[in-house]
């Protein structure tokens, strides 16, 4: 054991394996809480905790960051499954005498690039363990893939995702390392030699509307919440950045859109208590009530807009329907 390990161990705030399990069941959806998946929620506990006395930077990793980045049996809505004992069995002996974390994540990054390759799948999210035999994914299936495969050996990392791009149709879901000096963006199929490596959506990003990161976790201030995850905005960690702000009674949520794919996505919304949003620079349809009201705003770097409830307008060149005539 190295002398990094057994000073982690003797660590008074390392997490312990009752204080893991107690977070992951408080931060899991209530249907990966059933008996069935007791022993595989166990498992995983022990897992992530033996592999953090076992590599060089485990003790750098702070348990907050343990706790929200490396432990989580899920990445998104894949099902439930007994990934970590083959990811730990087979990349722990691979990344044993890394020289630090980039150099781990590298090196696990290859692996799983070595392994499978882009494809369109089914809507539903499948199993690392499937994208594994199979040998292929699409994007969210090979950042579940490389997100399990690095927390297998203690690297932290979060899915971070755009809902649409804003240059071009589609979108898109990619992996971000947790590192000493910060979070750093990668991707699949690049064949990285290092994390600072530009990816292919490097200009795409830098243009978006939305961009998020996935917590497992209540976090104050969050963008979105959706059941026990939590939605962090960080657009402008990639892209210049302006604001809009809503004053005075919308009667609902306000909900913002761009063009993609021929037709108008939403790509967050202003709620009640939430009443202004980050975003990358560009044009965006408000729309809100009944009938719809809208409104088109341009957001411009480091700009705010203001928008009030008698700025909308019908939609233009719409037909109301179900609204019944006035006699």
């Amino acid at each position: 054991m190295t002398i990094v390990s057994i000073l982690f161990l003797l660590l008074p705030s390392a997490v312990q394996f009752d204080d893991a399990l107690e977070f992951l069941s408080d931060n899991s959806p209530l249907c990966d809480l059933v008996p069935a998946y007791a022993e595989i929620l166990s498992e995983n506990v022990r897992l992530a905790l033996l592999a953090r006395g076992q590599v060089s930077w485990g003790a750098l990793v702070p348990d907050s960051v343990f706790l929200d980045y490396v432990l989580p049996v899920r990445v998104s809505q894949e099902p439930v499954t007994d990934w970590r004992p083959q990811f730990f069995a087979e990349l722990l002996p691979l990344v044993a005498d890394a020289p630090g974390i980039e150099a781990a994540a590298v090196r696990v990054l290859a692996w799983c690039d070595a392994n499978a390759d882009f494809m369109q799948t089914q809507r539903r999210d499948q199993s690392p363990l499937v994208t594994l035999a199979s040998g292929t994914g699409r994007c969210e299936e090979l950042t579940i893939l490389q997100m399990d495969a690095l927390r297998s050996v203690c690297i932290p990392c979060r899915q971070v995702y755009t809902p649409w791009w804003m240059t071009c149709d589609n979108n898109h879901a990619w992996t971000e390392v947790w590192t000493p000096e910060g979070w750093v963006a990668t991707e699949s199929g690049l064949g990285v030699d290092s994390l600072d490596q530009p990816t292919w959506f490097s200009a795409n990003a830098s243009r978006s509307a939305v961009v998020v990161a996935v917590v497992q976790d209540s976090v104050p201030g969050a963008l979105l919440r959706r059941g026990h995850a939590s939605l962090l905005n960080i657009t402008s960690n990639y892209a210049d950045t302006g604001f809009i702000r809503t004053e005075g009674s919308f009667g609902g949520p306000v909900y913002v859109s761009i063009v993609n794919w021929g037709a108008l996505r939403p790509v967050t919304r202003l709620v009640p208590g939430v009443d202004s949003l980050e975003l990358g620079c560009g044009t965006y349809m408000l729309s809100w009530g009944w009938p719809v009201s809208c409104l088109t705003v341009e957001v411009t770097a480091g700009e705010t807009v203001v928008v009030t409830p008698v700025d909308g307008g019908p939609l233009p060149g719409s037909t109301m329907l179900n609204v019944e005539e006035e006699h």
